[in-house]
């Protein structure tokens, strides 16, 4: 009886470890992908927010006197390529994925306060 239990545990051990083993390795993956998307969603939402606010920005500026209107197309045309360029590394990050987390989600995150923080000195520029 007591050879009969080693056996089966033997037989279990051989048949379902590996698998879950396995399985714990996918939960990691699994994690890490779920990390990027849920990341990944929520900097697109920013985005998608700031180029509201960027298009509002724009209408302000039409209003302006030639020369200050000048800089100022200038200041926001550096504004819409930060958010491409961010816009290009959240698409990057989502094609490549796990081996880029760590390194993009913290050059992604300086890059978007960059460009939030670019965005109100331009709209308190804007109300002076």
């Amino acid at each position: 009886m007591k050879d009969t239990r080693i056996s089966i545990l033997a037989a279990f051990s051989m048949l379902f470890l590996p698998m879950m083993i396995a399985s714990c390795g996918n939960s990691d993956e699994e994690s890490t992908q779920s990390k990027i998307e849920q990341y990944t969603n929520e900097m697109e939402v920013k985005l998608g927010q700031i180029e509201e606010n960027l298009e509002d920005l724009e209408e302000n500026i039409k209003g302006k006197e030639a020369e200050t209107r000048a800089a100022l197309e200038n200041e926001m045309e550096n504004l819409k390529e930060k958010k491409d360029a961010l816009r290009d590394k959240l698409e990057e990050l989502k094609q490549k994925g796990e081996g880029l987390w760590d390194d993009f989600k913290n050059e992604i995150d300086a890059s978007m306060t960059e460009l939030e923080s670019s965005y109100e000195a331009l709209k308190n520029r804007l109300q002076q």
